[in-house]
């Protein structure tokens, strides 16, 4: 039977796992020659560098894959407390797939309520609140059933601006801020609103 072989190029999956429980301005050198590595585990952020090199941040759940080999790996606590610290070293294109979900996972969508705004009288050449502020609110809708144009706006302000809604037309918003309407025209005009709350 003939042999495998081994090109030298080739490198040959190793994996480690190192925990640590560093004392507050503790420091660790870890001796191991390593193509990435993975912070499992850890109380708190810490610094970590490289053969000797600068430290920089490294926290839970980040991977460092090098651009060469590395062989050594430093870790220091500059916390303010105690911290443990769980790393994974390793060589090859090793992945971490132990993240199994099996079954189906049951979901339900939040039930809505429709509500009823009722008719406003949008004043003449003033600023009128449409819906105050609702939390609770997944979408307004706002139909202009009068005979001018309305602009709908994020505030206060009596001016034209917003959103221009003619005669007729109809406006959906998905917003929970309160809405105004400013009507330019010289007579009220009536506007129904109505929103689809969440319950």
């Amino acid at each position: 039977m003939a042999s495998l072989q081994n090109p030298a190029n080739i490198i040959q999956p190793r994996y480690v796992e190192y925990t640590y429980s560093l004392a507050i301005g503790e420091e660790i050198n870890i001796g191991s020659d390593a193509t990435f590595i993975a912070c499992l585990d850890a109380t708190a952020d810490f610094k970590i560098g490289f053969d000797g090199g600068p430290k920089t941040t490294f926290k839970k759940g980040l991977t460092y894959h090098p651009p060469i080999e590395v062989r050594s790996v430093q870790i220091e606590n500059n916390s303010g407390s105690a911290n443990t610290v769980t790393l994974g070293l390793g060589k090859g294109d090793i992945r971490d797939s132990r993240l199994v979900l099996s079954g189906g996972v049951a979901t339900q969508p939040a039930a809505t309520s429709f509500t009823d705004g009722g008719a406003i009288s949008a004043l003449a050449t003033a600023n009128t609140l449409l819906l105050a502020s609702n939390a609770a609110r997944k979408e307004a809708l706002i139909y202009n059933n009068g005979g001018a144009a309305i602009y709908v706006r994020g505030d206060a302000t009596a001016a034209p601006g917003g959103v221009k809604l003619a005669a007729g037309g109809t406006l959906v918003l998905e917003t929970t801020a309160a809405i105004y309407a400013y009507n330019a025209a010289v007579s009220a005009v009536s506007v129904l609103v109505s929103e689809l709350v969440v319950m």
